[in-house]
């Protein structure tokens, strides 16, 4: 029987051949090293396959698994979640990078009571590793009306969406709603971490990076002066905007968030707009 790890790791990737050794590489050098990775392949067409089998014949910790056709992401951010045996539980992008200390630092963060999630500082970087920008430090109050009102009020491309790659308790994650039932376009991560805060504060430890890999924006699917039309529109937000409301787990909560709901909607669209000029 295969040893139980006090951490599991969930790398859902399609198609990460790029960066997906160094990926692999920083999570094995962890000074922290009672952990396992489980890594879902989604139907790569690429040497994601090879590259992920010739790395788990070296270390006896990765669990790597194969589907035959692509799930979608969101279905399979879920699926390493079911795989997961440890006490605590981290989902880990294909393409990102870790400080060595990350896992014994976010481990640490449990001492405190009544948190529900770890994490560090965030640094954006580009395709080849450069510093785009520093996200800074984040900081969420111990009262939950507070911690609720400052994620939501957070700009969306200010890397809030990072969040949901700390470290939680596995049983947390298992015992409340599932990933999949946040499907509101691209805003599923930062919606799912936003219900998380209903339960619990977060530890942040700001000695300790977690350089996130973000490619520039106009190599998304969508122009920006697309996205700012989306925006004044509420095309792509609307469902997302509104589901805060139903994630809210107090009345009063959901009460703010509605009187909020307008303001975010003004700040949102004159945030796009500018950074559509200053382009």
């Amino acid at each position: 029987m295969s040893k139980i790890h006090s951490i599991s790791i969930g790398m859902p990737v399609y198609n990460g051949e790029a960066h997906l050794v160094q990926a692999i590489e920083s999570l094995l050098g962890q000074s922290f090293t009672d952990f396992d990775l489980i890594i879902a392949d989604n139907a790569s067409t690429d040497r994601t396959d090879e590259l992920a089998v010739s790395l788990a014949a070296k270390d006896s910790r990765i669990r790597y698994y194969r589907h035959e056709t692509n799930l979608g992401a969101v279905a399979n951010f879920d699926f390493v979640l079911k795989q997961a045996t440890g006490e605590y539980f981290m989902w880990a992008a294909y393409d990102d990078i870790w400080d060595s200390h990350w896992l014994e630092r976010m481990v640490k963060g449990f001492e405190t009571q009544g948190v529900v999630l770890s994490f560090g500082k965030v640094v954006a970087v580009n395709e080849t590793g450069s510093t785009i920008r520093d996200c800074g430090t984040y900081v969420f109050s111990k009262d939950r009306l507070q911690r609720l009102i400052k994620y939501f009020w957070m700009e969306e491309y200010s890397g809030k969406a990072c969040l949901i790659y700390g470290l939680f308790r596995t049983s947390f994650l298992n015992q409340n709603k599932s990933f999949v039932d946040f499907n509101v376009n691209n805003f599923s991560d930062m919606l799912f971490v936003f219900h998380c805060l209903n339960y619990g504060t977060v530890h942040i430890d700001p000695s300790t990076v977690f350089y996130k890999r973000m490619p520039p924006e106009n190599q998304g699917k969508f122009s920006l002066r697309t996205k700012v039309l989306n925006s004044v529109l509420m095309m792509d937000r609307i469902r997302y905007y509104v589901g805060h409301i139903a994630e809210a787990s107090h009345v009063i909560d959901k009460l703010v968030i509605v009187l909020l709901l307008p303001l975010k909607y003004v700040k949102a669209v004159v945030s796009n707009i500018f950074r559509m000029v200053v382009r």
